[in-house]
C-alpha cells in the first residue's frame, strides 16, 4: 500500500508549528496559549518565516478569515485516510458545507486519488478564539509533543530551536537538507 502523503503532511506540518513555538520562548501552558496564538497569526509568521508556507507570499488559504490564524493548519476535522478505489482523497468528518471535493490534477501520484477534499470555504479553526480553545482542550497534548521535539532537537545535534524548525520546514515542503 502506497504511504499517506496528506497524513504526512499533516503530522509534519504539526510538528514544525510546534517548533516554531518553542523558537519563539514559548511554552505549552496554560499561561502562554493566547501569546501562542498571535506567535501563530497569519501576519506574524508571513514576515518571521515566509519559506514555511507557499500562501505566506501571497494570501492567506482561506483568504476571507479576518485575523487569520495558522497554529490548527491541518484541520482536525480533516480526515487524510478517506479513500475511494482511485487512492486516498480525504474528507470532513463532520460533513462541513465549506469543503468539496475538487480534481486532483496528478491523480494515482504518491497514493492520491482522482479526487481530494479541499476545505478552502471553511474558516473553522483560523480565528484567533478557535485557535486558543482548540489549544486549551489539548494542551497536554502539545506540551507532551515540545518535550519529543526538544529531545530529538539534541539528538539530532542542533543548537538552537531556529535550526531545527528550518530543518523541519524543508521537511514539510518537500526540500532536501
Amino acid at each position: 500500500m502506497k504511504e499517506n502523503v496528506s497524513a504526512n503532511w499533516v503530522r509534519k506540518r504539526e510538528r514544525l508549528i510546534v517548533a516554531r513555538v518553542l523558537e519563539a520562548g514559548l511554552e505549552f501552558t496554560f499561561s502562554d496559549v493566547r501569546k501562542i496564538v498571535y506567535e501563530m497569526s497569519y501576519s506574524v509568521q508571513k514576515e518571521k518565516h515566509p519559506e514555511d508556507c507557499p500562501c505566506y507570499g501571497s494570501k492567506p488559504c482561506h483568504s476571507d478569515v479576518r485575523d487569520f490564524n495558522c497554529f490548527v493548519c491541518g484541520c482536525p476535522n480533516y480526515d487524510p485516510n478517506v479513500r475511494d478505489k482511485t487512492g486516498f482523497t480525504g474528507g470532513c468528518v463532520v460533513s462541513n458545507r465549506g469543503g468539496e471535493y475538487l480534481p486532483n490534477p496528478n491523480p494515482g501520484k504518491d497514493g492520491l486519488g482522482e479526487k481530494i477534499w479541499d476545505c478552502s470555504d471553511c474558516s473553522s479553526y483560523h480565528l484567533p478564539l478557535s485557535s486558543e480553545l482548540f489549544l486549551i482542550v489539548r494542551l497536554e497534548y502539545y506540551a507532551d509533543l515540545a518535550s519529543r521535539l526538544k529531545k530529538e532537537r539534541v539528538q539530532k545535534g542542533f543548537v538552537d530551536f531556529k535550526s531545527f524548525a528550518d530543518f523541519l520546514s524543508r521537511d514539510v515542503l518537500g526540500h532536501k537538507s
